[in-house]
């Protein structure tokens, strides 16, 4: 009797937390429509700004990198989380339910969400990454270019400075951000993997 009590007890814990690590997971989900829309506003904001009616305003828009940079960050530290409490679920607290509940092998990967979408992306042979990461991902490289080419473009019909001027700053800030993003992106690959 005591050990069915403690059982019990152990599932309740388990049932909880397994409950608070999916509250988490969509929380994260959330969190990246946010930011997303967040990015989207910000990036509209400066573009609109950028092209007022100002010599200098054309310099705004170098503000879109570090947008892109910032929300990269943002995007792919909660898919750091989000994929650590998936593996949390799906290695220590599923199995151990699963052993509790004295469920078979099979029945296990039907039951509990986290296992059966582990399962069926082996079944598929597919590793589906999350869109709005790959999405930031690549804007991090992209958005620096298109950064500069509105700079040169825009200062060249303004005759804000020469053109050989207005090619140095856009050069050296087009590398300078491909730069940071390349680090940015090693950085979060490289913790991965531990």
């Amino acid at each position: 009797m005591e050990n069915n009590d403690l059982n019990k007890q152990r599932l309740d814990y388990l049932k909880a937390t397994h409950l608070e690590v999916r509250n988490e997971i969509a929380m994260r989900i959330q969190q990246r429509d946010a930011y997303a829309n967040q990015f989207i506003v910000s990036t509209g904001v400066v573009l609109g700004v950028g092209f007022i009616d100002f010599p200098y305003s054309s310099f705004l828009f170098f503000l879109l990198p570090v947008l892109a940079i910032f929300y990269s960050i943002q995007i792919m530290y909660s898919y750091t989380i989000h994929d650590r409490c998936h593996r949390f679920l799906e290695t220590e607290i599923e199995p151990k339910m699963a052993e509790l509940l004295e469920l078979s092998k099979g029945n296990e990967d039907r039951l509990f969400w986290e296992r059966y979408c582990e399962s069926k992306s082996r079944e598929m042979k597919t590793k589906t990454p999350g869109i709005r990461q790959g999405f930031f991902q690549a804007s991090m490289f992209v958005v620096p270019l298109i950064a500069s080419l509105l700079f040169v473009l825009l200062s060249a019909y303004r005759k804000v400075m020469a053109f050989w001027q207005l090619m140095v700053i856009a050069v050296g800030v087009f590398v300078f951000f491909e730069t940071v993003s390349a680090f940015i992106l090693l950085r979060f690959r490289r913790g991965k993997k531990k």
